[in-house]
């Protein structure tokens, strides 16, 4: 009897871990979708919800930052090439590898670059995080993108991409902004 017993209550254990794990999921996924407006809430990004990207830059120290963005740089770049390499062994595989030629350069060339100091962004991530607190929930990485060689843009201009979206409140709501009234 005992043998009938052990895998039966193996399963039942099992299945009671199953059913509480599948319970957790939903109530984390419940939990952490909020019905609040983004608009209006002030939070754009899911993150920022807990810890701003912002107040984190701050805190390190220059090393910590240069680290960051070198890490950064090179992720991407190592990203991108597998990223190409692997539409490569794709279309090479589905057997259209005349078109490889044509794909594979065109993917290489759309990779974001970074070719100024490394200092230079440490720099302008600071100043955007230091000049806009209202705008410390944007990813470090999306400020170091807007940053590329390809998009060159300026903190103010950063800021000026977000207000466009957001309007001029939307991310100060926690700070007091108020629209006016039309």
């Amino acid at each position: 009897m005992s043998g009938l017993q052990s895998p039966y209550c193996f399963y039942r254990t099992w299945l009671c871990l199953a059913a509480l794990n599948g319970i957790g999921i939903v109530l984390l996924a419940a939990c952490s979708y909020s019905g609040v407006d983004q608009k209006t809430s002030g939070v754009h990004f899911p993150s920022a919800r807990t810890e701003k990207d912002g107040d984190t830059w701050l805190i390190w120290d220059k090393a910590q930052r240069l680290a960051f963005i070198k890490g950064y740089i090179q992720g991407n770049r190592d990203g991108h090439q597998k990223g190409c390499g692997t539409a490569e062994q794709l279309i090479a595989a589905n057997g259209k590898a005349s078109k490889v030629i044509n794909i594979f350069k065109p993917c290489l060339d759309s990779m974001a670059s970074f070719t100024d100091a490394t200092g230079n962004y440490e720099a302008s991530i600071t100043s955007f995080y230091q000049k806009y607190p209202v705008d410390r929930e944007v990813p470090m990485r999306l400020v170091l993108q807007f940053m590329s060689d390809e998009s060159r843009k300026t903190p103010e201009q950063i800021h000026g991409w977000f207000v466009a979206r957001w309007g001029p409140c939307a991310t100060a709501v926690t700070l007091g902004c108020r629209r006016p009234v039309a």
